[in-house]
């Protein structure tokens, strides 16, 4: 079986009593989100920084646009990692699809990672957004502006748009053709952030995952906006960090 996958960044070697920590970036975004976690990591953490494909170092290659497939992908790139243990992170988009993971891990009587994380992220039993996918370009950027849903440094930057454009789309389909889902539960503990001006995904959204939460659920507020891993990563670093040392 192959040592490395395109879908995973290590930027340390796991030992064999390691716990790695598979990071999955938002929507339009890519691992390099991620790249410092592993220097503030403590001993016996490794970060694996999760790349998609058609983000990020993997830009020439198409983009996934339906959960199945994206799942599968994940799956197939961690099998040398299969029965290592490991607890899934992620924002937004990330955190959405990363509960899905920790479903297949589930369903598949697979190890079951020993956190889940899921920040800034909608669970999957309703639609929280009218759809946006095939809405024309000016009408598409409207939307993701006034939701905030994109960096404002993306949105303000015409190459920038047009480059990430369709990435945001293939992402977006991802989630809206997934959802609505029934409520499934989820035996892994659960750490749901959530940030206090988050107007993409706000507080009362996050706090649904806890009706998926068979095991142990934690709701934990942040400072700022929607992109509160970038404006405060330090934070939420540490708070991730603090959790998985005491595991």
């Amino acid at each position: 079986m192959p040592e490395t996958s395109p879908w995973l960044i290590f930027d340390k070697k796991p030992g064999p009593d390691d716990l790695i920590l598979f990071c999955l970036h938002f929507a339009g975004g890519h691992a390099a989100l991620f790249r410092q976690w592993q220097q503030h990591a403590p001993a016996g953490v490794v970060v694996c920084r999760v790349q998609m494909p058609g983000h990020g170092t993997r830009m020439a290659e198409e983009l996934l646009t339906d959960m199945s497939s994206l799942v599968d992908g994940l799956q197939e790139a961690v099998q040398r990692w299969i029965g290592r243990r490991h607890a899934f992170f992620g924002h937004s988009m990330g955190g959405t699809v990363a509960a899905e993971w920790a479903l297949r891990h589930q369903d598949e009587n697979l190890p079951l990672p020993e956190c889940l994380f899921v920040s800034a992220s909608e669970p999957t039993h309703e639609n929280w957004w009218p759809p946006c996918r095939d809405l024309p370009s000016d009408a598409f950027r409207s939307f993701i502006f006034k939701t905030g849903g994109v960096p404002r440094e993306v949105l303000e930057h015409e190459e920038l748009m047009a480059l990430f454009e369709p990435i945001i789309r293939a992402d977006y389909t991802v989630l809206e053709t997934w959802a609505p889902k029934p409520i499934r539960p989820i035996h892994v503990p659960m750490v749901a952030f959530a940030g206090l001006d988050d107007r993409v995904v706000p507080v009362e959204v996050v706090a649904e995952w806890e009706r998926f939460a068979a095991a142990s659920w934690e709701l934990r507020m942040m400072p700022g906006g929607h992109f509160f891993i970038q404006t405060h990563s330090e934070l939420i670093m540490r708070s991730v960090f603090d959790h998985l040392k005491n595991l």
